[in-house]
């Protein structure tokens, strides 16, 4: 299940073009060019800021050894799109990729500590998915 469910990629291209076009009439001066990628992101919410209850219902039943810590405390957006998909294990295993991929060459990437918790996650992932 997408984050995104229930949202068009218009949408939010949408979103981003009305609110480039109002930056762009104040002051008289034009915006600098944002990436398409920011352009089709969704709005920051409130809600991401913080880890939700299933967030925290799923890193209490993982192991000591396996709990992304630094993942939920930096991420907790992450953290609980994990948590969504955990009982589908090829969904999460495509998540993880995506997070640890970096298909337009320019992302910064994860810190090393949650970059290392994402491996975990995702070496458990594959162990159970392939047996």
């Amino acid at each position: 299940m997408r984050f995104t469910q229930g949202f068009s990629d218009s949408h939010f291209a949408a979103q981003g073009a009305d609110a480039e076009r109002s930056r762009a009439t104040k002051g008289g001066q034009r915006p600098q060019r944002e990436s398409s990628e920011r352009l089709l992101r969704a709005p920051p919410n409130p809600r991401d800021a913080k880890l939700s209850t299933l967030g925290t219902a799923w890193l209490d039943r993982l192991p000591y050894s396996l709990k992304p810590v630094s993942l939920a405390h930096r991420y907790p957006r992450i953290a609980n799109r994990l948590a969504l998909c955990w009982d589908d294990r090829v969904l999460t295993a495509k998540v993880l990729r995506e997070l640890l991929e970096d298909r337009r060459g320019n992302r910064r990437g994860f810190p090393p500590e949650v970059k290392r918790e994402l491996l975990a996650l995702g070496e458990r992932v594959a162990r159970y998915t392939t047996s």
